[in-house]
């Protein structure tokens, strides 16, 4: 009986959090890192920004901030997902590149996504948890890649949902304008194989006259 109070004292909590939780000011923590293996694909990205959503202190698993219509939350969050120093788009070039935002709580509200402000979506839709992707890839707006930075923002359309986690993930191709380095014709490598056994030959003679 002890153990159904406490496990109805949690279920509580957890609804209630959004009330409990409708903290002022929202931070986020970024972490870049490079050559990083996403668990939802198995996938080693190049580089990756992850961005852990909070208000008092980062918790990196579940937590996270609450919005919605709801009276005392926020019904927008925006942040930045930091880009590669070096990318420039072009002469770079995008091969692989997804945004997965960790969302719970989310209905068919009318959520809606802004990605750099050129590519919308009504994203976070699915009843209950939503791990929500949106492939990058195919953008080839310069402007999109180009400012250092990719900016998101959500608007709840709900009464609540809460926001855990975003992770941006790119592999690249670096075109720096430097000539790749020369591969040895055929006829080229042949050459250089015949003076070598020509230089050994010669060395072997000289051994064995010397003894």
């Amino acid at each position: 009986m002890k153990k159904m109070t406490a496990l109805l004292f949690v279920v509580a909590i957890i609804f209630a959090a959004p009330a409990v939780m409708a903290f002022p000011t929202i931070h986020t923590n970024e972490i870049v890192q490079e050559n990083w293996t996403f668990w939802g694909d198995g996938h080693t990205y190049m580089y990756t920004s992850i961005v852990d959503f909070y208000y008092c202190q980062p918790d990196y698993f579940f937590g996270g901030v609450w919005l919605g219509t709801m009276d005392g939350l926020p019904n927008s969050l925006s942040w930045d997902h930091t880009l590669p120093s070096d990318l420039q788009v072009p002469p770079d070039e995008v091969l692989r590149a997804r945004l997965w935002i960790d969302a719970a709580f989310v209905g068919t509200d009318g959520n809606e996504i802004q990605i750099q402000g050129l590519v919308n979506w009504d994203p976070l839709n699915n009843q209950f948890w939503d791990n929500s992707t949106y492939w990058l890839s195919s953008v080839e707006d310069q402007g999109f890649w180009n400012d250092g930075s990719i900016n998101v923002n959500i608007n709840a359309g709900e009464y609540y949902l809460r926001v855990d986690m975003a992770i941006l993930m790119l592999d690249y191709q670096n075109n720096d304008g430097q000539a790749p380095p020369a591969v040895p014709e055929p006829a080229t490598v042949a050459l250089l194989g015949l003076g070598l056994f020509g230089i050994g030959v010669f060395q072997h003679r000289r051994l064995k006259r010397q003894s």
